[in-house]
């Protein structure tokens, strides 16, 4: 109870954060500037990208490293309007504001050291097309020990990237927490490697990782690979929610569990999954269901899928306000599984 307090508490502050420095970008330039100065400023930084594309600088994708001991908050969908202060207007969804690496570059690495409990935020935000050699994740957020500093993702679209071993990976030894996100139609080479890969070392009892209603589909990863969509591992003591997601169609298994830890499984849809001898299994309420996604490159949910407001309306962690698009997350009474809401009244009885 004392660690769900703590989360609520985490995602209360950052629903209405006191900034220290706040910076509004609207290209790469802008935004390569606010990186580098919010690295050695001694403030919390909320970084407001403006509609448009990003293009990272150079082949590590847009980077962030510091042992600063504040807070970091990068978020896209922030509009100017005429006459009005710079990105004053938040446009709900990923959709607006995209980096983009032309199939050449990684995406995003951030790496925050020192004993700062301050959170990495990362919002409504597309990264797509990012590519390169070698192993590093192309996604990257990490907090080093002793850092206890929580990482929370939510409204974040990862597309199109051709990884080595790892697409996305994000480490810390705090609250991990993810929500309405996607990671769809990426690819991975090698046998072992991941789509999303997610490691707490969180010391002590209660809750260590949080993933609801997301949605891992359609990514290419070998099929000899035990890895392929989630792999959540570490050394947390810590409890593992994963609540109203999709983990479809990877390639090889679709969650991979490996840290010692009790897994809450509740409303979930998963093709496969691997799990620890040492993983605890708590499960409520699963699908084993083609979800109907509209399309192999559209993760929204037709009219006709099963798991329309099929998941469980207050998971812990919470759902968010918004899904992917921006849309209301909770339609009609019920909450889709999934990153996506079917927001269509006209055919909710079936009388397409």
């Amino acid at each position: 109870m004392r660690t769900l307090k703590r989360l609520l508490l985490i995602v209360a502050t950052l629903s209405t954060p006191a900034f220290g420095a706040q910076f509004c970008v609207h290209d790469s330039e802008e935004l390569t500037t606010a990186l580098s100065t919010a690295s050695t400023n001694g403030e919390d930084d909320n970084i407001k990208l403006a509609p448009g594309i990003y293009s990272p600088p150079g082949s590590f994708g847009f980077t962030f490293y510091s042992s600063d001991l504040h807070g970091l908050t990068i978020g896209g969908g922030f509009d100017t309007p005429s006459g009005g202060l710079p990105c004053s207007v938040s446009l709900k969804g990923a959709q607006w504001s995209v980096v983009d690496g032309a199939g050449i570059n990684r995406l995003l690495d951030i790496s925050v050291g020192g004993a700062s409990a301050a959170p990495i935020f990362l919002h409504d935000l597309t990264l797509r097309n990012g590519s390169g050699i070698g192993s590093n994740a192309f996604v990257r957020l990490s907090r080093s020990a002793p850092s206890n500093g929580s990482i929370l993702i939510e409204n974040v679209s990862v597309r199109n990237v051709h990884a080595e071993s790892t697409v996305a990976s994000i480490l810390t030894s705090g609250i991990i927490l993810v929500r309405s996100s996607e990671f769809v139609g990426n690819t991975v080479d090698t046998p072992n490697g991941t789509v999303l890969d997610l490691v707490s070392d969180r010391p002590g009892v209660g809750g260590s990782i949080f993933f609801n209603n997301n949605t891992i589909a359609g990514n290419s990863v070998p099929a000899s690979s035990p890895q392929a969509g989630v792999l959540i591992e570490g050394t947390t003591s810590g409890d593992v929610h994963v609540a109203n997601s999709i983990l479809w169609n990877n390639g090889g298994t679709d969650i991979n569990i490996l840290a010692p830890v009790t897994a809450y499984l509740d409303y979930d849809d998963i093709g496969s999954r691997n799990l620890a001898a040492s993983v605890m299994v708590n499960e409520s309420n699963p699908y084993h269901v083609d979800p109907h996604f509209v399309s192999a490159t559209d993760a929204h949910l037709t009219n006709a899928s099963p798991l329309r407001d099929g998941g469980l309306a207050a998971p812990i962690g919470g759902a968010g306000n918004a899904d992917l698009g921006g849309g209301a997350r909770v339609v009609f009474g019920g909450i889709d599984l999934g990153a996506y809401e079917i927001q269509d009244a006209i055919f909710k009885d079936g009388f397409e």
